[in-house]
């Protein structure tokens, strides 16, 4: 099952919000709603995911240490360098359900441009519309299988 991101302006503060539910989508509302409960597993994954631009957080421990499975979140080609960040997620959770967030991931970055490039010389931030084609997911333990 997917989930599909739907824009709704009014009651959300991304401006999305998930129309069917998926079982990645479950357990993070329920990390989200029961955090004191549940506070180990978001640690783990506020711990291993990056945090700023191009960070790709903490790989081998996610998936080492966590059994939990990890995803790079990237802009190739639209900026002066390529933008990644690593994002360390439950097990359950697919490279299929984290495509589906792309919208997600898309408004946030989209929404930090003007900080991450603000002293980059001869690059207007502003020129530099992204769209959904523009974002890649990778599941590098599946890139490693098809290189190896």
């Amino acid at each position: 099952m997917n989930i599909m991101l739907e824009s709704v302006k009014d009651d959300d503060p991304f401006g999305f919000r998930a129309t069917e539910s998926t079982k990645c989508v479950d357990l993070l509302q329920t990390y989200s709603n029961y955090f004191l409960v549940n506070s180990d597993n978001v640690i783990h994954i506020l711990r291993n995911s990056g945090k700023d631009y191009n960070d790709f957080g903490r790989y081998s421990d996610c998936v080492n240490l966590h059994g939990m499975n990890y995803f790079l979140v990237a802009v190739l080609e639209k900026f002066p360098v390529p933008l990644a960040v690593g994002l360390c997620l439950p097990s359950i959770c697919t490279l299929g359900e984290v495509e589906e967030f792309k919208p997600f991931f898309l408004h946030g970055i989209q929404g930090t441009l003007p900080n991450l490039f603000a002293d980059v010389k001869g690059f207007n931030h502003r020129s530099v519309q992204l769209e959904l084609d523009d974002l890649r997911v990778i599941e590098p333990k599946s890139e490693n299988k098809l290189t190896s």
